[in-house]
């Protein structure tokens, strides 16, 4: 442990660890029976990551007899167990994917089609009437309809009030945050014989999508978290909360293509991964023994259809 105490006294000039050290700087240098591993700043850095109430000098430290102690397994012969090669492999793929795949399938080679296609299915965000998007919290009959009789229709509509007063009194943070509040209603409306669910909306335009009544008192809102009165339409007893009001917008397909980039650019790597495993697929011999797949397939009550098919 000589030389590794020699390495900590070393780099006593380097902490507190300098942010403008480079990444590819060696903080420390292990020499093992197979050859030297260096450890960068780069490394020390992504290990500190998520570890910020530990000292520097600590994490080092961790490195560096990770080192030590990899250095004695290799010694004993156990980096060529098949299992630890078969460990290295997802390590090697991440790497793959980040280094090498992700700088070659950018924004700038998502082609014109593919950016059409997405405008087109999401034209009600770039072509719109004004909108609005949020959720809402009903009571309801099992039959999804408000009640046609009056006096279990007054205590669906004091239920609903009740709860519009208590999320007033204490308002939600969030949309999660209020669609967990219906739950805490659900003993009082199945003793009324009554239901009473949250359910997120998303956005949605004055007409065409939900009853005139509802979306009428949607749009009265304009300040996102803002909660609206009980109010009834034909399919019960509701409070709407705001997520967002949507101005109108008509961004024609030219100007939209930056945006599009950036937002499509997931599913475009998605799409080319696919077809680089298809390819690869294409070009070496692959033999797939389905019978512990239909075993799992059994064993879960999955559906025939469901996952992994033969290409």
């Amino acid at each position: 442990m000589t030389s590794f105490v020699a390495l900590l006294a070393g780099l006593l000039g380097l902490w507190p660890f300098n942010v403008e050290v480079p990444d590819a700087h060696v903080v420390a240098r292990v020499h093992t029976a197979r050859g030297e591993v260096q450890i960068t700043a780069a490394r020390l850095r992504a290990y500190a990551a998520g570890r910020e109430d530990e000292e520097p000098r600590r994490l080092l430290q961790d490195l560096v007899e990770f080192e030590l102690l990899a250095a004695e397994a290799e010694a004993r012969g156990l980096a060529d167990d098949p299992l630890v090669r078969e460990e290295t492999r997802p390590v090697l793929v991440r790497r793959y994917l980040r280094a090498a795949f992700e700088r070659e399938t950018s924004g700038a080679d998502i082609p014109r089609e593919f950016l059409m296609q997405a405008y087109e299915q999401n034209r009600f965000f770039f072509r719109r009437e004004a909108g609005r998007s949020g959720d809402h919290i009903i009571v309801t009959t099992s039959a999804g309809k408000r009640p046609a009789d009056a006096a279990l229709d007054e205590q669906a509509r004091a239920l609903s009030a009740r709860i519009q007063a208590d999320l007033a009194a204490r308002p939600p943070a969030d949309a999660e945050a209020f669609l967990a509040a219906a739950p805490r209603y659900k003993a009082d409306a199945e003793a009324a014989g009554l239901v009473v669910r949250g359910e997120s909306l998303g956005a949605f335009p004055r007409e065409g999508m939900f009853d005139p009544q509802f979306t009428a008192k949607a749009f009265e809102l304009e300040q996102p978290g803002s909660l609206t009165a009980a109010f009834p339409t034909q399919f019960g007893w509701h409070v709407f909360r705001l997520e967002e009001a949507l101005p109108a917008r008509n961004v024609p397909f030219e100007l939209a293509q930056t945006e599009l980039r950036e937002r499509t650019l997931p599913d475009f790597r998605l799409k080319m991964l696919r077809d680089l495993t298809d390819r690869l697929a294409r070009e070496v011999e692959v033999i797939v023994n389905f019978a512990p797949v239909q075993e799992l397939q059994s064993r879960r009550k999955l559906e025939e259809g469901e996952g992994l098919a033969p290409r």
